[in-house]
């Protein structure tokens, strides 16, 4: 799941939390405070379940380059393998150093948010590229297959 990104790369810093699942990179977006690193630790435990893959790329912060229709993201070594959950505590977890970005994933609040989404949601990287876009209730209780499945029926992934 690693890609290298170039010198000729766009980068900067962005305030999301990244993981792998599976051969899938997923950034998750929200302000603090939104349930990034919750959602992204009951991602990485049910891929864990379900024998797939499961890496923490980075929490809280992530440094994106983009070349060309690549996106990528790398975690602040500053930070690597630490995923704080609000309330609980830090966590260690595997990690890896880079991977691509395939789909943007945000917390949302049911009674406060849209019922339903727009058609073809899709988040903005900037440059031209943007990624589908899934909203994932944060009470979700299975939020990695609700994940995939949205991203099979609305984009085609």
């Amino acid at each position: 799941m690693t890609a290298v990104a170039d010198d000729s790369a766009t980068r900067f810093n962005t305030h999301a939390t990244g993981i792998v699942t599976g051969e899938t990179g997923i950034m998750i977006v929200g302000p603090s405070g939104s349930g990034k690193s919750a959602l992204a630790y009951a991602c990485l435990v049910a891929a864990r379940r379900a024998g797939l893959f499961s890496a923490l790329v980075g929490d809280d912060r992530l440094d994106i380059a983009i070349t060309g229709d690549a996106a990528i993201m790398r975690g602040p070594s500053a930070i690597a393998g630490l995923l704080e959950i609000r309330g609980a505590g830090i966590l260690r977890h595997e990690t890896i150093h880079e991977a691509r970005i395939d789909l943007v994933v945000r917390p949302v609040d049911p009674a406060r948010d849209d019922r339903l989404p727009p058609d073809d949601e899709r988040f903005d990287l900037g440059g031209g590229l943007s990624r589908p876009l899934i909203r994932v209730p944060r009470t979700m209780c299975e939020p990695l297959s609700l994940i995939f499945d949205l991203a099979r029926q609305r984009h085609q992934i």
